[in-house]
């Protein structure tokens, strides 16, 4: 069973599906700014979103249609009030 959350005050909806503590689907994501193993940053269209975790993995990246999707034992997620978008990774490696 999953957790799905849908937030619609924003113009486009962005949904975010937790399968089993260990299956992270993400959409809404318009940058990647930092990973590794334990914590994952993305921008997304509601702000940056904070990934908590161990072990955690980026199975598929696809900022074209905004889908983040990571495996891992997740922790803990947040919404982090840095509305200001900076360059990610992804924004440095693909300019």
């Amino acid at each position: 069973m999953g957790i799905e959350k849908d937030i619609s005050h924003n113009s486009q909806n962005q949904n975010i599906t937790l399968k089993n503590r260990k299956d992270l689907a993400i959409t809404g994501v318009e940058d990647i700014d930092s990973f590794d193993d334990k914590i994952v940053c993305a921008y997304t269209n509601y702000g940056k979103l904070k990934i908590r975790g161990e072990n955690l993995n980026i199975k598929k990246v696809d900022i074209k249609s905004g889908i983040l999707e990571i495996e891992g034992k997740i922790s803990g997620m947040i919404y982090i009030d840095d509305l200001k978008k900076k360059n990610g990774i992804l924004g440095k490696i693909f300019k």
